[in-house]
């Protein structure tokens, strides 16, 4: 009976345990776990493709205890997942393989950040302001320089150099109104030769411009103009060696422009004034030069087409006439005359990039006295500048006139010049200017040609706004068909320019 009762208790014992095959019962499985296992999101991955849990929770709200502990067998989680290129994608049917993703091509290397190109804006930062005053603005500024000059005067063999001292003063002014516009500009140079006196010499330049808008399709324009300058070295030099005469001039010039459209149509009238200097001798005597002295007259018609923005060729016929103060000059000819010239060209505004005005034509003058024969010839004009970059500025210009002269023989002079200036800014504030400018002489009537050529660099450190550091080397020469004409000189300053 007691043997027959402990086999009954350990049927009983057996039957409590899960998962045991010692008896005939059912095994009953494990709830599965409401939450996803470690490292998977609900729903991430089908049923099939989840790993069975093998393990035992432990029973919350129960501690464990001491010196017992609960074997947990962790799930897998993240660690434990396939590579990224073996990992199935989305839900798949209940027996479907797992597909793996190929890798791709890999993504080409990006590219170094681009340098950023410099702005106008940037370049201005250094630009002076001006100063405003009502409707106008004022950009006022003093430039003083010292250097040498190894040929101040000017002549075949000069007999050594001199210091110089260089003062510039200068002043733009500009209007800021609704209708019309108002602008002036003067400059003023003087150099003074400390081993050379008789060198010394200033020069004056200076316009004032109004534009009259009358009309909504009619303006009219007025200017004056003043010079102030030197008398080169060369055959108009009566006496080499001497303290160099001065020419003054001054005009005055009206016009009106009437716009038909895309058309228009100018007309412009001159008037101007030019008188020479007596050359002193160095004796307390001088040289007259009173019969170089003239008036000139003249009218201009312009017809033109705006083609496009920023491009309008025209056509120009200029007539004048020169009257001198004496009929008859030292050296027995009367040298009055008549002029006419004809040109065709075009404006150009193209995005900014070229600004200016370009044209080619035919001159002609006769003179009064039928001993002095007619000259003429072709004309070419330009005066451009090009901004390639933010950075570099090319100004080019050139130009043909039908002179005056007064050496004996000859009715006239042929005088082409071209010049280039091309400026790049190194840095912000630090800036590289090259300058080439040459003209040609050519006498009519008799066999002389006088070529001219100035070479030259300039370097401008700004400091701000207000300073500015300059340096420059400068060349000059002439070469002469003339003897004795010839001569070389260079100039070399460094100063510093006040500016508003």
């Amino acid at each position: 009976m007691r043997a027959a009762r402990r086999q009954f208790c350990a049927v009983l014992l057996l039957a409590a345990v899960p998962g045991s095959v010692a008896t005939g019962f059912a095994q009953q499985q494990p709830a599965a776990p409401t939450e996803a296992p470690l490292g998977l999101r609900p729903g991430s991955a089908p049923a099939e493709a989840r790993p069975a849990f093998r393990g035992t929770y432990p029973v919350v709200g129960k501690p464990v205890r001491s010196g017992k502990s609960t074997r947990v067998t962790p799930a897998r989680g993240v660690a434990d997942l396939p590579p990224a290129g073996e990992r199935p994608v989305g839900p798949l049917a209940p027996g479907t393989p797992s597909p793996a993703v190929k890798p791709g091509p890999p993504l080409p290397p990006l590219a170094p950040p681009s340098r950023r190109r410099p702005r106008l804006e940037d370049l201005q930062a250094f630009d002076p302001l001006g100063v405003r005053v009502g409707t106008m603005t004022l950009r006022p500024a003093i430039e003083v320089s010292g250097g040498y000059d190894t040929n101040p005067n000017r002549i075949p063999n000069p007999g050594g150099g001199s210091s110089l001292l260089k003062t510039d003063l200068g002043l733009l002014a500009d209007s800021d109104w609704e209708r019309h516009a108002l602008s002036a500009v003067l400059r003023g140079t003087r150099y003074r030769y400390f081993d050379t006196p008789a060198a010394d010499r200033p020069e004056v330049d200076g316009a004032l411009r109004l534009r009259l808008d009358a009309l909504r399709d009619t303006t009219v324009d007025l200017e004056t103009i003043g010079r102030l300058t030197t008398q080169q070295p060369g055959i108009e030099q009566p006496f080499v060696g001497s303290s160099r005469g001065q020419i003054l001039e001054g005009g005055l010039a009206a016009g009106v422009t009437q716009r038909f459209g895309d058309a228009s149509l100018g007309l412009r009238g001159a008037v101007g004034r030019q008188v020479y200097e007596a050359i002193p001798l160095g004796n307390g005597q001088s040289l007259s030069q009173s019969d170089r002295d003239l008036n000139s007259y003249g009218v201009t018609l312009r017809a033109g087409y705006e083609v496009s923005p920023g491009i309008k060729p025209f056509a120009e016929l200029t007539g004048d006439r020169r009257i001198y103060d004496q009929a008859i000059d030292a050296g027995g000819f009367r040298r009055s005359s008549s002029g006419q010239a004809v040109r065709a060209g075009t404006t150009l505004e193209i995005t900014r990039l070229i600004v200016g005005e370009a044209s080619v034509g035919y001159g002609q003058r006769e003179y009064d006295d039928p001993r002095l024969e007619p000259i003429d010839g072709f004309l070419a004009n330009a005066s451009l500048i090009w901004t390639p970059t933010a950075l570099t500025t090319v100004a080019f210009k050139a130009g043909t006139e039908l002179s005056e002269t007064t050496v004996s023989g000859a009715s006239g002079a042929i005088v082409h010049s071209a010049g280039i200036e091309v400026t790049h800014a190194l840095r912000r504030y630090l800036s590289l200017s090259a300058l080439l400018d040459g003209s040609q002489t050519l006498y009519q009537g008799v066999p002389i040609t006088e070529d001219r050529l100035t070479a030259g660099l300039r370097l401008d450190w700004k400091l701000n706004r207000s300073v500015v550091v300059r340096a420059s080397v400068t060349h000059e020469q002439l070469d002469s068909s003339l003897p004795g004409a010839d001569y070389t000189a260079n100039v070399y300053l460094l100063g510093l320019r006040l500016q508003r």
